[in-house]
């Protein structure tokens, strides 16, 4: 995974943001707090970009929706499942 992150983001994985984990109670999904939480955490880079991967298909389109680009993905096989993840990137407007 290191490899991968190296590869898709370059020195950004050490210099800019990494948002680890974000999550929504399901009752609250749907109704912008996601958004909001996001938001907050990017008016706290000071200018600095944001990387991140995902795991759930669906929150690619999410991140995509917020303006996170994609920047490419791998398959990985585990002992529990096979997945994909997928690496993203959002960077403010200089």
């Amino acid at each position: 995974m290191e490899r991968f992150k190296k590869e898709t983001f370059g020195d950004l994985a050490k210099t800019e943001w990494y948002l680890q984990r974000i999550g929504v109670h399901p009752y609250w999904q749907g109704k912008g707090v996601g958004t909001e939480l996001i938001e907050y955490g990017r008016q706290r880079t000071d200018g600095h970009s944001i990387v991140l991967q995902a795991v759930e298909p669906s929150n690619v389109g999410y991140y995509e929706y917020l303006g996170f680009k994609n920047k490419g993905h791998i398959d990985v096989e585990a002992l529990h499942g096979n997945f994909t993840v997928t690496g993203l990137l959002w960077q403010p407007l200089k």
